[in-house]
């Protein structure tokens, strides 16, 4: 039986480990910086984006960032919030734009939380009631 527990427990810590080293900012954080007008961008493949995407995400796949982040991202301190399917891909493509000069460039992590970001940036009003 102790044969099983080591390997998950090495599994939890791993999966810590990723989620304290790797997520940037907290759901609520990160819609809010969308709301604000942040660029999100999804660094998946585009088969993986043509099967589902967040509204109102750019596509630009990773190994294409170096050359396509100029184009979609309007200046280097616009805020970037990037997302793929489980967060590491996004965490590298946060280290390529920061090593291009992006000052404001955050890993909002997987496609599932990256929903969560734009649904709650969806769902916040100001004061006036306006979305």
């Amino acid at each position: 039986m102790d044969v099983f527990i080591a390997p998950l427990g090495a599994l939890a810590v791993l999966y810590a480990l990723k989620r304290i080293l790797m997520i940037d900012l907290s759901v609520r954080d990160a819609g809010g910086m969308l709301r604000n007008g942040a660029v999100l961008v999804d660094v998946r493949t585009p088969e993986e984006f043509g099967d589902g995407k967040v509204p109102g995400a750019v596509n630009i796949p990773l190994d294409e960032l170096r050359n396509k982040a100029g184009a979609v991202v309007p200046g280097r301190d616009t805020v970037v919030l990037l997302y793929c399917r489980s967060g590491t891909r996004s965490y590298i493509g946060k280290r390529i734009m920061k090593k291009m000069d992006y000052t404001t460039v955050f890993n909002a992590g997987s496609f599932r939380r990256a929903r969560k970001i734009a649904a709650y940036a969806g769902s916040q009003t100001d004061i006036s009631g306006s979305p």
